[in-house]
């Protein structure tokens, strides 16, 4: 042991013998001490509601990506009908994709596009409105 330790030792014993008398807490302990579990409370919620925002928005995000990918893949894979003699890559893409967007499918397909971001939206503007409406 070293010298400032068998100090602290004595101090503590010396102290400890007289028994020293213990300060009563201040009045405002118990409201401080609410107070601090309250705010860890919110931070707590407030951190699970951001995580679970950033996963519906994520998983909002990859079924936009999906649905965009499936009707480009849809879309390519339908055959161009009604330009005869294009051979070329890049016109006979933009046949098809002009083919697909003209037809009802590219309707049906715009639609299904607008609802999807339709329900992400209010998917992302639900946990606003609570807030909002809670305050």
């Amino acid at each position: 042991m070293t010298h400032f330790e068998n100090d602290m030792d004595a101090f503590i014993d010396e102290t400890l013998r007289r028994g020293a008398a213990l300060l009563p807490p201040p009045r405002t302990l118990r409201q401080g001490v609410a107070r601090r579990i309250h705010y860890a409370q919110l931070r707590d919620r407030e951190r699970r509601r951001f995580r679970s925002a950033l996963a519906l928005f994520a998983g909002c995000a990859a079924a936009s990506f999906a649905a965009a990918g499936g009707a480009a893949l849809y879309a390519l894979s339908q055959p161009a009908s009604g330009f005869p003699g294009l051979a070329g890559g890049a016109e006979y893409h933009l046949a098809r994709w002009a083919a697909a967007w003209s037809d009802i499918r590219g309707e049906a397909l715009t639609f299904a596009g607008l609802g999807l971001a339709a329900v992400a939206l209010l998917a992302a503007g639900l946990p606003l409105g609570k807030r909002l409406l809670n305050n």
